[in-house]
């Protein structure tokens, strides 16, 4: 038998630092809730689904799992969860709908997410969805019908309490610092962990040397558990840590001169620092953050201008150590990361700046050459070589900076 369904939570008090008793009241008082459902953030392995199962378990309710993969369309949610939502358990107290991992739904499950919205709304019971990653725009609509809790992965000392528990129970001999050793290279996955532990165990003993070859195990991670790690905690040494399996590029370097509102990469760890640092820091604290944020913002300009790649090392230091370090009053709230809306991808408003700026110079090079501005637009991609790299011309256009800019990003 796995451990990871042998050493399950039994009820909610085994749910050590997750919000089980809000799960709890929200299902028990669901008839008085305004959102009928409740969309869980998490990381793998942080105990998403094994909460929902020990809420379950404590309350004697039924639980009806479903995951998004099983969806490919309209007609196959309305099968699958139309009946669920309505028919009462035979043999439970109540029900529980459990979609998980609703982020997995592709671009090809058209009407998904407008069809479990309109379920969400008919339901007769209380209905649980989880995420690893709730930053993806196709969400949005579902978040707005769904409370949100957000489940942190656990700490290494977490993971190393619940494996000492488990290695006792299973009389297996072990030290204390390869155990340590094997919940730090879990990553806040309890689920990694255990089975990491449970495969390793060699005739009831768990050697060190085994252990040392997870450290060569590549493991990436979400960027909202890298930004837990830097806003969360005030050792250097773990925020500079974690940049080492972000996702995510530390800067935007996918284009040569990136003008304020307008970027490719808005995915970039700087920008996702840069949104939500006054939501995690206040005054003093605050200050000093934007001043670490700023001095990466400087080396990445000297980068841009000289190539001075070596000082890519100090962007790290800024944008994590220095950043982490930065706060002395500790914020105890739990945060939803949001991607910054400062890029014309993440807000539709700021079309308008870089469509103006376009209709600009199309009018200016019309008016020189006597064509007609629709025609400009439509050719301004072949003309952009050369209005980029001739100086003369730009002045006989009257380009301005902002103009020259533009054309460098196209």
């Amino acid at each position: 038998m796995l451990w990871t369904e042998k050493y399950q939570p039994k009820g909610i008090n085994e749910l050590k630092n997750k919000p089980a008793n809000t799960l709890k009241d929200f299902i028990l008082n669901f008839r008085k809730q305004t959102n009928k459902a409740i969309l869980i953030e998490g990381p793998s392995g942080c105990g998403k689904t094994s909460a929902i199962y020990a809420l379950a378990k404590e309350l004697n309710y039924e639980i009806y799992e479903l995951n998004a993969s099983h969806f490919r369309n309209k007609e196959s949610i309305i099968n699958l969860l139309g009946n669920a939502t309505k028919q009462f358990s035979l043999f439970k107290k109540g029900k529980i709908i459990l979609i998980d991992e609703v982020d997995g739904l592709s671009r090809k499950d058209r009407g998904a997410i407008q069809t479990i919205i309109k379920i969400i709304e008919e339901t007769n019971f209380p209905i649980f969805l989880t995420a690893n990653n709730l930053d993806k725009e196709k969400l949005d609509p579902l978040k707005k019908k769904c409370r949100l809790e957000l489940f942190l992965p656990h700490t290494p000392q977490q993971i190393f309490e619940f494996l000492k528990e488990i290695s006792e129970k299973e009389n297996i001999k072990y030290r204390e610092e390869d155990l340590r050793l094997l919940s730090r290279y879990a990553s806040g996955d309890l689920r990694a962990a255990i089975i990491d532990l449970q495969t390793l165990v060699t005739n009831k003993e768990l050697k060190r040397d085994i252990i040392e070859n997870l450290s060569t195990r590549d493991k990436k991670e979400e960027i909202n558990q890298t930004l837990i790690k830097i806003f969360k905690n005030k050792e250097a040494k773990i925020a500079l840590e974690s940049l080492e399996t972000v996702s995510q590029d530390l800067m935007d370097f996918s284009r040569a001169s990136p003008l304020p509102i307008v970027f490719s990469n808005d995915n970039a760890l700087f920008y996702w620092i840069e949104e939500n640092l006054p939501r995690e820091y206040k005054g003093q604290d605050l200050i000093n953050a934007y001043n670490h944020l700023s001095k990466a913002d400087i080396f990445y300009g000297r980068i841009r201008r000289q190539q001075y790649w070596r000082l890519l090392h100090y962007i790290s230091i800024s944008l994590s150590a220095g950043v982490s370090t930065s706060k002395q009053q500790k914020n105890p709230e739990k945060i939803t990361y949001k991607k910054t809306r400062r890029s014309p991808k993440q807000n539709f408003r700021l079309w308008g700046l870089v469509n103006k700026r376009k209709s600009i110079i199309a009018s200016k090079i019309a008016s020189k050459t006597h064509t007609s501005k629709k025609r400009i637009i439509a050719e301004l991609p072949y003309l952009k070589t050369v209005l980029k790299q001739d100086r003369k011309l730009q002045e006989e256009l009257q380009f301005e900076k902002q103009d020259i800019d533009y054309l460098a990003k196209l």
